[in-house]
């Protein structure tokens, strides 16, 4: 599962009866690794003598494209109870930045100039294409 806020991503990762030691998380580019060893329990049953075995054994590897920048420095990972939590935090450029808006007052020079334009283009008719300054009545033409 992964999850993201302004300042990190986070990533959980099932890991039960893997032993922290053998993990191995590493970040390269915008990839991140997570590989690690899953050990057969040592007990007094010999491997050959199971019908089943719901746990799988050996090594693992896992990549994950990352959705943004994060600095390969600071990455934490974290093992409890056979969850892993990795720690991304973003690079300052992978941030949104905050801009601030400026308020002020309008003069009425510019609203005048904007009267009768929207984005740009004159108001007009549809239907004759007059100006902004139209009525918008039309009589109707008799044949």
């Amino acid at each position: 599962m992964a999850a993201a806020d302004t300042e990190a991503l986070y990533v959980e990762a099932l890991a039960p009866g893997v032993e922290p030691e053998t993990l191995n998380v590493s970040v390269s580019g915008s990839t991140l690794r997570i590989a690690g060893e899953t050990r057969r329990v040592a007990g007094d049953v010999p491997p050959d003598a199971f019908h089943r075995r719901e746990r799988a054994t050996g090594t693992f590897v896992r990549h994950m494209a990352l959705p943004s920048a994060v600095d390969e420095h600071t990455v934490q990972a974290d093992s409890t109870h056979g969850l892993l939590t990795v720690t991304l935090p973003k690079t300052a450029k992978a941030k949104p930045t905050q801009v601030a808006v400026q308020v002020r007052e309008a003069s009425a020079s510019t609203l005048a100039e904007r009267e009768g334009t929207i984005h740009g283009r004159a108001n007009g008719c549809r239907s004759c294409n007059a100006d902004a300054s139209h009525d918008g009545e039309h009589t109707p033409s008799r044949a």
